[in-house]
């Protein structure tokens, strides 16, 4: 699963197999979580941290992703002061649930296996040139 995040192209096809089986959200989520935690400017970490919570964590967000309700209550009690971690233990809840499910069988696919085979072959190369 890591390695699927890591690579433009893995991802891609994982998103595409998200978005057949109506599940993108988790990785959208993911992905916006990681654009989080780079932001310094408190006022701008603010926006994007309510912007998160309204599309992803909120009881009425229309993207809302499957997590904790303790994780979903400590992020809202936060949201008023939000630092870089605040999505942290919801980050972590979304990666396994979609590691051990969506992503397992996303790795059954011919797609992912064609996939993986390139992004394999590119590594050999790649080692091979040093």
């Amino acid at each position: 699963m890591q390695r699927c995040l890591k690579s433009v192209a893995l991802r891609k096809s994982f998103r595409t197999f998200l978005q057949e089986k109506q599940c993108v959200e988790n990785l959208d989520f993911y992905e916006a979580v990681q654009s989080y935690k780079t932001i310094t400017n408190k006022e701008e970490q603010q926006a994007r941290a309510n912007e998160i919570w309204n599309t992803f964590v909120s009881p009425t967000a229309e993207r809302e992703v499957n997590i904790d309700s303790g994780v979903k209550k400590r992020i809202q009690e936060e949201l008023m002061s939000p630092k870089s971690d605040l999505f942290d233990a919801a980050q972590d809840w979304v990666y396994q649930l979609m590691a051990t499910g969506a992503y397992l069988n996303y790795s059954l696919t011919p797609m992912a296996k064609t996939y993986v085979s390139h992004v394999q072959i590119a590594l050999s190369l790649s080692r091979s040139c040093y």
